[in-house]
């Protein structure tokens, strides 16, 4: 198993800008017929663990289309999907020695 590294993007036609959230956007573009249409983003960041990259951009796909339904108007379901290594994995979860030392010292005892 590895682990990967997982962006969700989907949009939705929203004539109300009703949306709004921290991952999410909202802007406005001209259709292909001229008409101005309000449009919502939302961008989901995440992590798969999975056997290949593959597998953890089907599994991506399947949540987005579970949480954002197209029967609910949601569209444009896309994913990125990135391998961390193993390397990544320990650097993100180290912590530096004056770190440690400064998280003792503001200890209460």
């Amino acid at each position: 198993m590895k682990l990967y590294a997982v962006a969700i993007m989907v949009m939705k036609p929203d004539p109300e800008l009703q949306y709004s959230g921290e991952q999410s956007f909202n802007f406005q573009a001209v259709g292909e017929d001229g008409a101005n249409l309000n449009l919502h983003v939302e961008v989901i960041p995440g992590a798969e663990l999975a056997l290949t990259q593959e597998d953890a951009r089907e599994a991506a796909m399947r949540f987005a289309l579970l949480r954002y339904p197209s029967s609910e108007g949601w569209v444009r379901h896309t994913v990125s999907v990135k391998g961390i290594s193993r390397r990544d994995v320990l650097l993100a979860a180290s912590v530096p020695d004056d770190e440690s030392s400064a998280d003792a010292s503001d200890a209460v005892v």
